[in-house]
Parts: C-alpha cells; sequence; structure tokens
C-alpha cells in the first residue's frame, strides 16, 4: 500500500543528500579568585546591642533564626510554618 510514501516516491534521486558537519564548542575554564579580589575593599564593622528591655526572645532563639536563614537559605515564612507554637517572625528588611 502506498499510502503513507508519497516522499519517497516522488524524491528527485539527482539531488546530493547534504554533507553534516560536526560543531565542536571549547569552553573557556572559570577563573576562581579564592578571595583575593575583594582584598582591596574596606571592611565594616556593624555592632548593634540591645538592651534588657528591648530584647524579646532568648539569644539562643534568635541564633537559631539567623542560622535556618542565612547558613541553610530557609525563609522566615517557612520557618514560622515549622514552629508550632504560633511564633510570628517579622518578614521586614531592616537593611
Amino acid at each position: 500500500m502506498t499510502l503513507f510514501n508519497e516522499a519517497e516516491v516522488t524524491k528527485d534521486n539527482q539531488v546530493k543528500e547534504p554533507v553534516l558537519e560536526e560543531m565542536i564548542y571549547k569552553r573557556r575554564k572559570k577563573k576562581y579568585t579564592d578571595g583575593k579580589s575583594f582584598d582591596h575593599l574596606p571592611v565594616e564593622v556593624i555592632e548593634y546591642k540591645l538592651e534588657d528591655e528591648e530584647c524579646t526572645c532568648p539569644q539562643s532563639l534568635m541564633a537559631f533564626v539567623m542560622d535556618k536563614k542565612y547558613s541553610q537559605a530557609l525563609p522566615l515564612y517557612r520557618q514560622e510554618k515549622q514552629w508550632k507554637y504560633g511564633l510570628v517572625l517579622c518578614h521586614e528588611t531592616k537593611y
């Protein structure tokens, strides 16, 4: 049955097939600086001490929340979902 072979029946045998070329890409290696490019930048240390009446949570809890947020990249809204006691974390960025 020649229902689906119309392309093979009507092809021109005189036309040559195109030559396929293989393309090879050469990638550059990444340059790692090991932090040396930041040596010329000034270092500024900002310390903020809370008074006892301003501190509303234990320091161990604050350290735990900051560790989760910055070391483990866990956003504050996800941390809130993990707390069983209804702890509300401020989502505002102060800086």
